[in-house]
């Protein structure tokens, strides 16, 4: 029986790492809310329920708590909004820290001051090399795959 609680366990921690932050609206259109988008890189389920999302900018934080009983399915998205009345400089680092505290992904300080729809994200979806490389500035998608757009 042991043996099963330690296996469990171990599954449940691997499958939470699947989850990561995959795009971040740090300045929106006027009237518009800040965001931050989760991925789910694995090819399980992944209860995130209690975890929480945290925007660090200077001195100022804003922390988004994610409700009881959410699920992200495999290769799915979570928009995790944030408040409307936020304010600070536009830029931050982000957090995701799950139900017990532990930071599970983190991205670099990125500067959005324009107030329109482009969003830092990472292309493609969920990429994680730990290198500030992985973001970049796009056309947001919020709650759908991120794309690059490409001028001719």
């Amino acid at each position: 029986m042991r043996a099963i609680i330690i296996l469990v366990s171990i599954l449940s921690c691997c499958s939470a790492a699947d989850v990561v932050l995959n795009e971040v609206e740090l300045g929106p259109p006027e009237g518009s809310g800040e965001w931050v988008e989760l991925y789910n890189t694995g090819n399980e389920s992944v209860m995130i329920g209690g975890w929480c999302v945290r925007i660090m900018d200077e001195s100022w934080i804003g922390e988004i708590c994610i409700p009881e009983g959410v699920l992200i399915e495999p290769h799915g998205f979570y928009v995790a909004p944030g408040r409307k009345e936020w304010m600070h400089n536009n830029s931050g680092a982000v957090q995701l820290i799950d139900d017990a505290g532990n930071i599970v992904d983190e991205s670099p300080l990125r500067t959005d001051t324009l107030a329109n729809d482009m969003t830092w994200g990472r292309y493609p979806d969920g990429r994680d090399t730990d290198t500030a490389g992985d973001w970049g500035y796009m056309m947001g998608t919020m709650g759908a795959p991120n794309t690059i757009s490409v001028k001719v």
